[in-house]
């Protein structure tokens, strides 16, 4: 009915619906990639996470399942909300008319009064249509409509994936052995962080001590020594509550810390960030008292007497 109207305006139809539709597939393609980009950072971040919790509490099997599963789960939102729906979304040439509009004030509303004319059977004048037509037609040959789309938040969000993917990528080649031990506890395997400490006893327990006995404990760092680490000295008396104090840092990069011997039995131990040593049993001795003095009294041999004892307390 409009190209029998104007044949200037049936041959403006399919180029301006191409230029929409054009535009409405770049929306879409670019609407995915900027959901890519989110995805690729998103992942990266919430799997390094993940590792360096395990790598900072060391945890169990299933604590660490718990973490794999709620990072996954973050994975699986990022890909169904910057993903799945913009690919799914219904745009239509209206939608995309009325964007552009708001880009290009000047069109009015001739875009989607456009598209509302090819698309659909309204009633009006042909010769108005074919106005509308022919106008938007020469409007939208004057302008980049694809200066509408804004491909700088598609830059910067690949930017933020490729980048998050290259420095993964750097940390696996540049710490491979670290990067193997992650890849199987990811997998719930049992391999074991190397350790970020390590502790020298410089000073061994004794097996024994007499009680109230003053214990000097002496350790040094040959791994993971720096300022403001706080080593500390656990210990024990009998079954007591485990009390515990801090060690004392000196000048030649050693700790020391002393303690009392008490009770009947003690159990020591050192802790310095993830290292530990072992318990170690000391056996208290009580100390020897005089609880009774005695004397022997002997007679000269013509008292013809038995030896007398004598308390001398």
């Amino acid at each position: 009915m409009i190209s029998s109207a104007s044949p200037q305006g049936s041959q403006a139809k399919p180029a301006l619906l191409d230029s929409l539709s054009s535009i409405r597939r770049k929306v879409r393609v670019l609407s995915v990639m900027y959901g890519v980009g989110i995805v690729l950072a998103s992942a990266v971040g919430l799997i390094l996470a993940v590792v360096f919790l395990d790598y900072l509490l060391n945890l169990p099997a299933i604590p660490r399942l718990i973490f794999l599963l709620a990072a996954f789960a973050g994975i699986v939102y990022t890909i169904w909300n910057y993903v799945f729906k913009p690919l799914a979304a219904r745009l239509s040439l209206g939608d995309v008319a009325g964007r552009l509009e708001n880009a290009f004030p000047q069109f009015d509303d001739r875009l989607r009064s456009t598209v509302d004319f090819v698309r659909s059977d309204l009633p009006g004048s042909p010769v108005m249509k074919d106005r509308v037509i022919g106008e938007a037609d020469r409007m939208a040959a004057s302008v980049n409509l694809n200066n509408a789309l804004s491909a700088r938040p598609v830059v910067f969000s690949l930017g933020a994936g490729i980048l998050a993917l290259g420095l993964s990528i750097l940390l696996i080649v540049s710490y491979f052995g670290l990067a193997r031990i992650a890849f199987s506890r990811m997998m719930l395997g049992p391999d074991k962080w190397p350790r970020r400490t390590q502790i020298d006893v410089l000073k061994g327990l004794p097996a024994k001590v007499a009680a109230g006995q003053r214990i000097d404990l002496r350790m040094r760092l040959t791994k993971g020594d720096k300022q403001g680490l706080r080593p500390k000295v656990y210990y024990q008396y009998d079954n007591g509550a485990v009390q515990q104090q801090f060690m004392t840092r000196n000048e030649d990069g050693t700790y020391t810390a002393p303690i009392d011997a008490r009770g009947e039995k003690m159990s020591v131990w050192m802790k310095a960030d993830d290292d530990q040593t072992d318990p170690a049993a000391v056996a208290v001795v009580q100390r020897l008292a005089i609880n009774r003095v005695e004397g022997i009294v002997t007679p000269p041999p013509y008292a013809k007497l038995e030896p007398t004892s004598v308390n001398l307390s």
